[in-house]
Protein backbone atom coordinates (compact mmCIF):
# COMPACT_ATOMS: atom_id res chain seq x y z
CA UNK A 1 0.00 0.00 0.00
CA UNK A 2 1.39 3.40 -1.01
CA UNK A 3 1.71 6.39 1.30
CA UNK A 4 -1.43 8.09 -0.04
CA UNK A 5 -3.46 4.91 0.33
CA UNK A 6 -2.12 4.30 3.84
CA UNK A 7 -2.87 7.83 5.05
CA UNK A 8 -6.32 7.90 3.47
CA UNK A 9 -7.19 4.50 4.93
CA UNK A 10 -5.89 5.52 8.36
CA UNK A 11 -7.81 8.79 8.33
CA UNK A 12 -10.99 7.04 7.25
CA UNK A 13 -10.80 4.54 10.08
CA UNK A 14 -10.12 6.92 13.00
CA UNK A 15 -13.13 8.08 14.95
CA UNK A 16 -13.61 10.10 18.08
CA UNK A 17 -16.28 10.24 20.76
CA UNK A 18 -16.61 11.44 24.32
CA UNK A 19 -15.23 8.06 25.41
CA UNK A 20 -11.93 8.67 23.68
CA UNK A 21 -10.21 8.13 20.34
CA UNK A 22 -9.96 4.71 18.72
CA UNK A 23 -8.44 3.14 15.62
CA UNK A 24 -10.61 0.45 14.06
CA UNK A 25 -10.59 -2.38 14.99
CA UNK A 26 -8.42 -1.95 18.08
CA UNK A 27 -8.92 -0.57 20.66
CA UNK A 28 -12.40 0.29 19.37
CA UNK A 29 -13.71 -3.00 20.73
CA UNK A 30 -12.52 -2.03 24.21
CA UNK A 31 -13.80 1.54 24.10
CA UNK A 32 -17.11 0.64 22.41
CA UNK A 33 -18.42 1.91 19.11
CA UNK A 34 -19.27 5.65 19.13
CA UNK A 35 -22.89 6.65 19.57
CA UNK A 36 -24.71 7.51 16.33
CA UNK A 37 -28.02 9.27 15.68
CA UNK A 38 -29.60 6.73 13.32
CA UNK A 39 -32.36 4.85 15.16
CA UNK A 40 -34.51 1.76 14.78
CA UNK A 41 -37.43 4.04 13.93
CA UNK A 42 -35.34 5.40 11.07
CA UNK A 43 -34.46 1.87 10.00
CA UNK A 44 -38.12 0.85 9.77
CA UNK A 45 -38.89 3.99 7.78
CA UNK A 46 -36.07 3.38 5.31
CA UNK A 47 -36.79 -0.32 4.80
CA UNK A 48 -40.43 0.51 4.02
CA UNK A 49 -39.53 2.81 1.13
CA UNK A 50 -36.14 1.66 -0.20
CA UNK A 51 -36.04 -0.13 -3.54
CA UNK A 52 -33.01 -1.76 -5.17
CA UNK A 53 -31.14 0.79 -7.24
CA UNK A 54 -31.67 3.63 -4.76
CA UNK A 55 -28.60 5.46 -3.45
CA UNK A 56 -27.88 6.05 0.24
CA UNK A 57 -25.95 9.14 1.34
CA UNK A 58 -24.51 9.05 4.85
CA UNK A 59 -22.36 10.91 7.33
CA UNK A 60 -20.95 9.87 10.68
CA UNK A 61 -19.92 12.84 12.81
CA UNK A 62 -17.42 10.80 14.82
CA UNK A 63 -15.13 10.24 11.82
CA UNK A 64 -13.18 13.39 12.45
CA UNK A 65 -10.41 13.14 9.85
CA UNK A 66 -12.39 11.88 6.88
CA UNK A 67 -15.05 14.55 7.52
CA UNK A 68 -12.32 17.18 7.68
CA UNK A 69 -10.87 15.99 4.36
CA UNK A 70 -14.24 16.56 2.65
CA UNK A 71 -15.39 19.70 4.43
CA UNK A 72 -18.40 21.87 3.65
CA UNK A 73 -20.78 19.03 2.75
CA UNK A 74 -23.57 17.35 4.68
CA UNK A 75 -22.89 13.81 3.43
CA UNK A 76 -19.50 12.13 3.10
CA UNK A 77 -20.33 8.67 1.79
CA UNK A 78 -22.49 6.96 -0.84
CA UNK A 79 -23.69 3.37 -1.09
CA UNK A 80 -25.87 1.62 -3.68
CA UNK A 81 -28.84 -0.25 -2.23
CA UNK A 82 -28.58 -3.59 -4.01
CA UNK A 83 -31.50 -5.32 -2.30
CA UNK A 84 -31.61 -9.10 -1.96
CA UNK A 85 -28.53 -11.08 -3.01
CA UNK A 86 -27.13 -14.56 -2.66
CA UNK A 87 -23.52 -14.99 -1.56
CA UNK A 88 -21.26 -16.27 1.19
CA UNK A 89 -21.19 -14.19 4.38
CA UNK A 90 -17.74 -13.74 5.89
CA UNK A 91 -18.02 -13.41 9.68
CA UNK A 92 -14.57 -11.92 10.11
CA UNK A 93 -15.06 -9.04 7.66
CA UNK A 94 -18.90 -8.93 7.60
CA UNK A 95 -18.67 -8.77 3.80
CA UNK A 96 -20.72 -10.87 1.36
CA UNK A 97 -18.50 -12.60 -1.17
CA UNK A 98 -19.53 -13.13 -4.81
CA UNK A 99 -22.96 -11.49 -4.41
CA UNK A 100 -25.60 -12.17 -7.06
CA UNK A 101 -28.81 -10.17 -7.28
CA UNK A 102 -32.06 -12.00 -6.60
CA UNK A 103 -33.91 -9.43 -8.69
CA UNK A 104 -35.96 -6.31 -8.04
CA UNK A 105 -39.15 -8.39 -7.70
CA UNK A 106 -37.79 -10.41 -4.78
CA UNK A 107 -40.31 -10.57 -1.95
CA UNK A 108 -38.86 -10.20 1.57
CA UNK A 109 -39.61 -13.19 3.76
CA UNK A 110 -37.53 -12.36 6.82
CA UNK A 111 -35.91 -15.79 6.50
CA UNK A 112 -32.40 -14.88 5.46
CA UNK A 113 -29.85 -17.70 5.53
CA UNK A 114 -26.08 -17.80 5.48
CA UNK A 115 -26.23 -17.57 1.66
CA UNK A 116 -29.31 -15.33 1.26
CA UNK A 117 -29.19 -11.69 2.31
CA UNK A 118 -32.39 -9.71 1.93
CA UNK A 119 -31.19 -6.11 2.32
CA UNK A 120 -27.72 -5.22 1.14
CA UNK A 121 -25.63 -2.24 0.13
CA UNK A 122 -22.65 -2.19 -2.19
CA UNK A 123 -20.12 0.56 -1.63
CA UNK A 124 -16.46 1.51 -1.90
CA UNK A 125 -14.54 1.71 1.38
CA UNK A 126 -10.82 1.55 2.14
CA UNK A 127 -10.87 -2.26 1.78
CA UNK A 128 -12.29 -1.87 -1.74
CA UNK A 129 -15.77 -2.32 -3.23
CA UNK A 130 -17.75 -4.56 -0.87
CA UNK A 131 -21.28 -5.85 -0.36
CA UNK A 132 -22.69 -5.72 3.18
CA UNK A 133 -25.92 -5.91 5.11
CA UNK A 134 -27.86 -2.65 5.07
CA UNK A 135 -27.66 -2.34 8.85
CA UNK A 136 -23.85 -2.33 8.80
CA UNK A 137 -24.02 0.98 6.95
CA UNK A 138 -27.02 2.66 8.56
CA UNK A 139 -26.29 1.99 12.23
CA UNK A 140 -22.79 3.45 11.86
CA UNK A 141 -24.26 6.71 10.55
CA UNK A 142 -25.67 9.91 12.01
CA UNK A 143 -27.31 11.45 8.94
CA UNK A 144 -28.84 9.32 6.18
CA UNK A 145 -30.62 10.35 3.00
CA UNK A 146 -31.95 8.08 0.22
CA UNK A 147 -32.33 9.28 -3.36
CA UNK A 148 -33.84 7.58 -6.43
CA UNK A 149 -32.00 8.26 -9.70
CA UNK A 150 -33.77 5.62 -11.79
CA UNK A 151 -37.14 5.99 -13.51
CA UNK A 152 -37.82 2.49 -14.85
CA UNK A 153 -37.01 -1.17 -14.20
CA UNK A 154 -34.32 -1.33 -16.84
CA UNK A 155 -32.37 1.49 -15.22
CA UNK A 156 -32.98 -0.03 -11.81
CA UNK A 157 -31.56 -3.41 -12.87
CA UNK A 158 -28.53 -1.85 -14.56
CA UNK A 159 -27.61 0.13 -11.42
CA UNK A 160 -27.81 -3.01 -9.26
CA UNK A 161 -25.91 -5.28 -11.63
CA UNK A 162 -23.26 -2.64 -12.33
CA UNK A 163 -22.63 -2.10 -8.61
CA UNK A 164 -22.39 -5.84 -7.85
CA UNK A 165 -19.98 -6.42 -10.75
CA UNK A 166 -17.49 -4.03 -9.12
CA UNK A 167 -17.30 -6.00 -5.85
CA UNK A 168 -13.70 -6.96 -5.18
CA UNK A 169 -12.17 -4.02 -7.02
CA UNK A 170 -9.78 -1.69 -5.20
CA UNK A 171 -10.50 1.67 -3.60
CA UNK A 172 -9.48 4.64 -5.74
CA UNK A 173 -7.04 6.41 -3.43
CA UNK A 174 -5.96 8.65 -6.33
CA UNK A 175 -9.53 10.00 -6.64
CA UNK A 176 -9.43 9.80 -10.41
CA UNK A 177 -12.10 8.34 -12.64
CA UNK A 178 -10.98 4.79 -13.41
CA UNK A 179 -13.02 1.73 -14.27
CA UNK A 180 -10.74 -0.61 -12.33
CA UNK A 181 -11.03 1.12 -8.94
CA UNK A 182 -13.55 3.39 -7.22
CA UNK A 183 -14.08 5.83 -4.37
CA UNK A 184 -17.60 5.84 -2.92
CA UNK A 185 -19.33 8.54 -4.98
CA UNK A 186 -17.36 7.53 -8.06
CA UNK A 187 -19.09 4.13 -7.83
CA UNK A 188 -22.50 5.84 -7.69
CA UNK A 189 -21.58 8.03 -10.63
CA UNK A 190 -20.40 4.97 -12.59
CA UNK A 191 -23.66 3.11 -11.93
CA UNK A 192 -25.99 5.92 -13.02
CA UNK A 193 -23.86 6.50 -16.12
CA UNK A 194 -24.18 2.80 -17.02
CA UNK A 195 -27.97 3.18 -16.77
CA UNK A 196 -27.89 6.18 -19.16
CA UNK A 197 -28.95 8.54 -16.36
CA UNK A 198 -27.46 12.03 -16.32
CA UNK A 199 -24.97 12.05 -13.43
CA UNK A 200 -24.48 14.88 -10.89
CA UNK A 201 -22.04 17.66 -11.61
CA UNK A 202 -18.40 17.24 -10.64
CA UNK A 203 -17.38 19.67 -7.91
CA UNK A 204 -14.17 21.24 -6.67
CA UNK A 205 -13.28 20.78 -3.02
CA UNK A 206 -10.62 22.07 -0.70
CA UNK A 207 -8.98 19.11 1.00
CA UNK A 208 -7.06 21.15 3.58
CA UNK A 209 -3.74 19.81 4.88
CA UNK A 210 -4.61 16.29 3.86
CA UNK A 211 -4.38 17.59 0.29
CA UNK A 212 -0.60 17.48 0.68
CA UNK A 213 -0.97 13.70 0.48
CA UNK A 214 -4.19 13.48 -1.56
CA UNK A 215 -3.82 16.12 -4.28
CA UNK A 216 -7.27 15.96 -5.81
CA UNK A 217 -9.67 18.80 -6.49
CA UNK A 218 -12.46 17.65 -8.80
CA UNK A 219 -14.63 14.86 -7.42
CA UNK A 220 -18.30 13.88 -7.25
CA UNK A 221 -19.69 15.04 -3.90
CA UNK A 222 -22.37 13.02 -2.12
CA UNK A 223 -24.52 16.14 -1.66
CA UNK A 224 -24.70 16.50 -5.45
CA UNK A 225 -26.75 13.30 -5.65
CA UNK A 226 -29.32 14.66 -3.18
CA UNK A 227 -29.62 17.85 -5.22
CA UNK A 228 -29.77 16.06 -8.58
CA UNK A 229 -32.24 13.26 -7.83
CA UNK A 230 -35.54 12.91 -5.91
CA UNK A 231 -35.07 12.52 -2.14
CA UNK A 232 -37.28 9.65 -1.02
CA UNK A 233 -36.35 9.31 2.65
CA UNK A 234 -34.32 11.10 5.31
CA UNK A 235 -33.42 10.18 8.88
CA UNK A 236 -34.90 12.21 11.72
CA UNK A 237 -31.44 13.65 12.37
CA UNK A 238 -31.42 15.00 8.80
CA UNK A 239 -34.83 16.56 9.28
CA UNK A 240 -33.57 18.35 12.38
CA UNK A 241 -30.43 19.47 10.61
CA UNK A 242 -32.12 20.83 7.51
CA UNK A 243 -35.49 21.83 9.02
CA UNK A 244 -38.48 21.42 6.70
CA UNK A 245 -38.39 18.66 4.08
CA UNK A 246 -39.52 21.13 1.39
CA UNK A 247 -36.35 23.16 1.97
CA UNK A 248 -34.06 20.15 1.97
CA UNK A 249 -32.43 20.61 -1.43
CA UNK A 250 -32.14 24.35 -0.88
CA UNK A 251 -30.41 23.82 2.44
CA UNK A 252 -28.00 21.32 0.91
CA UNK A 253 -27.20 23.64 -1.97
CA UNK A 254 -26.56 26.51 0.43
CA UNK A 255 -24.28 24.26 2.51
CA UNK A 256 -22.31 23.35 -0.60
CA UNK A 257 -21.96 26.89 -1.91
CA UNK A 258 -21.12 28.58 1.39
CA UNK A 259 -17.73 26.93 1.91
Amino acid sequence: MGLKAYLASLGGDIWRSWRGVALWPYPAIVLNWPHTSFTWLDYRKFTNVLKPGDLLLTCSESYLFSNWAISGTAFKHLAVYTGAVSGQYQHETKFIEKPNSLGIEYSHTGRGTISLHERTVTHAISEGVVCQDLGELLFHSDWVCAVRPWENRQQQNIIIETALKQVGKSYDFDFKFKADKFYCTELGNYCVNAASITPPEISEINTGLIGLFLPFKRIVLADSFAIKYPVICTSNSCNKKFALRSNYKTKLYQAMTQK
